[in-house]
């Protein structure tokens, strides 16, 4: 009788022991189905990056030619998130008031006529970058990169202009009531025109004694006429507001 038991004893443990080590492989299995699904999920990442990218892009090239929103802005505020280069845009007209482009890469872009009362530019990149006529209340391009921007009839009312680069940018019939300049470079900028133009704003920026202005306000700031202003705005498109040959300043 001991030995019939002892044998039963045995088959039940060769039985529990069976199933733990499939229980084990089990588990192992369900291990590995993890780890390959993580591994293939970020091999997979580019190509999901690239198709958002594309969807992106999508949406803001289907939108121009419109004067609303169009989903421009989400999209944009998404490229710029991801860090893409977004240069050459063509936001003509375009709805954008309150966008949030923080340190864009948008050289040589359309903003012509575009709504972007309230929009963040701060730090943006904004070389030669068309902003005729634009409505720019409110806006924040302190330190941005405005150098030959067109910024000729653009409401600036109560824009941040602090520390921006405004090398030889075109503010020719800009309104700029309010307007803040302190620390801006505006080395040859063009302010012949300009609307509600404040002679103490003018004198917080940098190199304010070459810029280019209006008799009366040159007057006002104790300056005479500006020959080598002058004579660089003689040889600037009257179209873009910038000289095509010379140099993209880095």
């Amino acid at each position: 009788m001991p030995f019939y038991l002892f044998e039963w004893c045995m088959e039940w443990a060769s039985y529990i022991m069976s199933r733990q080590a499939s229980f084990k492989v089990l588990e192992f299995i369900g291990r590995m189905s993890v780890l390959v699904a993580v591994i293939f999920y970020f091999l997979e990442a580019d190509d999901r990056k690239q198709t958002a990218h594309r969807i992106a892009w999508h949406v803001i090239n289907s939108a121009n030619g419109q004067s609303g929103d169009g989903g421009r802005s989400d999209a944009l505020e998404f490229l710029n998130r991801e860090r893409v280069d977004l240069q050459h845009l063509d936001a003509n007209n375009a709805f954008l008031q309150g966008i949030n482009l923080p340190a864009a890469k948008l050289p040589f872009s359309n903003f012509r006529k575009a709504s972007l009362s309230s929009a963040n530019f701060q730090g943006a990149a904004l070389v030669r970058t068309d902003f005729r006529d634009a409505l720019l209340s409110k806006a924040d391009l302190s330190y941005s990169y405005l150098w030959q921007a067109n910024l000729r009839g653009a409401l600036l009312t109560k824009s941040n202009l602090q520390e921006a680069t405004l090398r030889m940018a075109d503010l020719r019939g800009a309104f700029m009531l309010n307007t803040q300049l302190d620390g801006a470079n505006i080395d040859l900028a063009n302010f012949k025109g300009a609307k509600e133009l404040s002679i103490d704003a003018l004198k917080t920026a940098k190199k304010w004694e070459l810029a280019c202005y209006d008799k009366k306000i040159a007057f006002k700031l104790g300056l005479p006429i500006s020959i080598k202003c002058d004579k660089y705005w003689d040889t600037v498109d009257s179209e873009t507001g910038y000289n095509e040959d010379s140099e993209v300043d880095e």
